[in-house]
């Protein structure tokens, strides 16, 4: 949508370790490993498919973003800091 327009623009990608993110769904929402894992999969599909079918990139690609996170390592607050340039952590 904005490829060919004149914007300054931050393309983040945050991402985590599949059994880290498997791990914080079934705390979050008291499910089982399988279930977890099972709506994790699937969002991923979908997020990958919505992606892809807009911009023609690779989703979670290098060149899909200008800042790659790892929540596992910051948590989602040192995320959000980072982004907003208030991060002092790691």
């Amino acid at each position: 949508m904005l490829r060919n327009e004149d914007v300054r623009l931050l393309r983040v990608f945050v991402t985590a370790p599949l059994e880290f993110r498997v791990g914080r769904k079934m705390e979050l929402e008291h499910l089982t490993r399988e279930k977890a894992l099972r709506l994790i999969r699937k969002m991923d599909q979908r997020r990958k498919t919505y992606y892809e079918s807009y911009t023609g990139q690779t989703w979670g690609g290098p060149e899909c973003c200008d800042l790659m996170i790892d929540s596992s390592l910051t948590g989602i607050d040192g995320a959000v800091e980072l982004v907003t340039g208030r991060y002092h952590g790691l």
